[in-house]
């Protein structure tokens, strides 16, 4: 390591030394330090001193350098897979409600149930791990049924751009981390690693053993995803907060 009070020390010598062969304005040397005018003979014996102990400090800077140099070079870069929330736009406002929905289906049981009332907005940035969102449901005429509650809906968003999402033995791996949801009814059925599209993401029902989410449609689209969903309001008995909603 790197004594950098001794370094401060050797600076500070230099400094004076410079300034006893060289003529410096006494106003502009920092506080502490004073000139004093040198001998003919003094100038040059100092001027061997100054070259030598300037050359000294170069070699104490390099070594700190390539001390952590070599401390860098021995550390191998370490990359986070842990799940991550995708970052709000840079001033992005608190969002507000200006729409309402009923909970047409139990997908998102027990967090939303049949008949709850639902304040969203359809203004938004960014979407975040942990979102319950209403979205349009992707569908090919002829593939998949229409779920129970009608092409729309609401899926918590558990997949964000760019992750990599698995059912693996009953739990939700992303990015090969169990994900905790204690908001979740029953287990996660075991689906393959997918990687989460530009643009679009990966959507699960609360109510895993009947649900129809990404594990049948695959990641949804931006675009499909028409509000997000931020408190429930009736029945007055269940008004609050949404279990495990960000917002």
């Amino acid at each position: 390591m790197i004594d950098t009070l001794e370094v401060e020390t050797r600076l500070r010598a230099t400094f004076e030394a410079v300034a006893a062969t060289t003529p410096i304005r006494s106003d502009l040397l920092p506080p502490g330090l004073a000139v004093v005018q040198p001998t003919a003979n003094q100038s040059r014996s100092r001027g061997v001193l100054v070259a030598a102990t300037s050359i000294g400090v170069i070699v104490i800077i390099a070594a700190a350098a390539l001390v952590v140099l070599g401390h860098n070079a021995g550390q191998s870069v370490k990359v986070s897979t842990a799940p991550r929330r995708e970052q709000p736009l840079a001033g992005e406002p608190k969002l507000v409600a200006n729409a309402s929905y009923e909970v047409p289906s139990g997908g998102m049981s027990p967090t939303l149930q049949i008949g709850d009332i639902v304040s969203a907005t359809t203004k938004f940035g960014a979407i975040e791990r942990g979102d319950v969102v209403r979205v349009r449901f992707p569908r090919s005429p002829g593939t998949l049924p229409v779920p129970p509650g009608g092409d729309f809906g609401f899926k918590r968003v558990v997949g964000l751009p760019g992750d990599i999402v698995e059912g693996r033995n009953g739990h939700l791996l992303v990015n090969g981390h169990e994900l905790t949801e204690p908001y979740v009814r029953g287990a996660t059925t075991d689906f393959p690693r997918a990687v989460v599209p530009r643009d679009s993401y990966f959507l699960l029902g609360d109510n895993r053993p009947n649900s129809a989410d990404s594990r049948q449609w695959g990641s949804v689209r931006r675009s499909e995803i028409i509000a997000i969903a931020l408190r429930i309001t009736a029945p007055a008995a269940r008004a609050g907060a949404i279990a495990g909603s960000p917002r």
